[in-house]
């Protein structure tokens, strides 16, 4: 005896046991129940709207485009941040000559990427010692960079839920965007 509650579902049942063919609507019905069930994983909330790159061309592509628009935050998720840091190195050598690059990690502070760098360092620390800047305080510094100046901030998934590293981030966005300046990110691929 078929249930009277399940209309649809009913129909079906009885077409296949009578071996008639089962009507466009029941079908399509099965149908759309079975791929509501299959669904794409939630998105990162942090990070909605990241991308992907297959190969080194696309990422040298969308740094470069970055770099154009004076784009302020970039994040990446990488594995191995001493390559990464080699490849934007390579990327801003391109046509051009490589503008002031630091680099920050919890190890050594702030620190000058490339030989170049070594007086805009100097420049940003003033008295301070290098080894004693904190998340915090590396990201006060970077307000000091020269135009077309980039900080790479390594291992940032470890401090980006900190309300003073989410307030110095914030307040780099728009005097950034205005000199051309960057702030890159470097996390791990799983954060």
């Amino acid at each position: 005896r078929l249930n009277s509650s399940h209309l649809v579902i009913s129909y079906a049942v009885f077409c296949l046991k009578k071996n008639r063919p089962i009507s466009i609507i029941a079908f399509s019905f099965l149908v759309y129940t079975f791929f509501l069930m299959i669904r794409r994983p939630p998105r990162s909330t942090l990070f909605p709207y990241t991308t992907l790159f297959r190969s080194m061309e696309e990422f040298t592509s969308a740094f470069q485009a970055a770099r154009c628009v004076s784009t302020p935050l970039m994040a990446i998720r990488t594995a191995d941040p001493a390559s990464t840091t080699q490849f934007i190195i390579e990327t801003l050598k391109q046509g051009r000559k490589l503008p002031p690059l630091l680099g920050w990690d919890i190890v050594r502070g702030l620190y000058a990427i490339g030989r170049d760098s070594g007086d805009e360092l100097a420049r940003v620390l003033g008295e301070r010692q290098a080894a004693t800047i904190g998340p915090v305080d590396a990201l006060s510094l970077a307000q000091q960079l020269c135009d077309d100046g980039l900080l790479l901030y390594s291992n940032a998934h470890r401090f980006w839920n900190d309300p003073g590293v989410m307030q110095g981030i914030w307040d780099l966005r728009d005097s950034f965007k205005a000199t051309g300046r960057m702030l890159v990110l470097l996390a791990s691929p799983g954060a």
